[in-house]
């Protein structure tokens, strides 16, 4: 499982880990009210967290940012990267 979160308001952090299955991944690309590292492993230890900042690549390493668009982009083009399996969950707005 992964949760891709840019949701901070509300509780939708702690919310979104407990969708979230045994062992997966939780990458945060939010940049305010976003947890720790700490945080996270108090609520859910099983959990692998990231902090993605593409926004602090783009503007340190943008060269770096380039090639990786780049073998993203030639991938794209050889059919190589298909879309993931996705899941709904419903319950935020309760």
């Amino acid at each position: 499982d992964v949760v891709l979160n840019s949701l901070s308001h509300d509780d939708f952090i702690g919310r979104s880990l407990r969708f979230l299955g045994p062992g997966g991944r939780f990458v945060e690309i939010g940049k305010r009210g976003i947890w720790t590292n700490e945080e996270v492993a108090k609520e859910r230890p099983d959990v692998h967290y990231h902090i993605l900042a593409m926004d602090t690549l783009f503007e340190q390493e943008p060269e770096r940012f380039q090639s990786l668009l780049q073998v993203l982009a030639q991938a794209m083009g050889r059919s190589e990267v298909t879309p993931m399996n996705t899941r709904i969950f419903g319950g935020f707005g309760e």
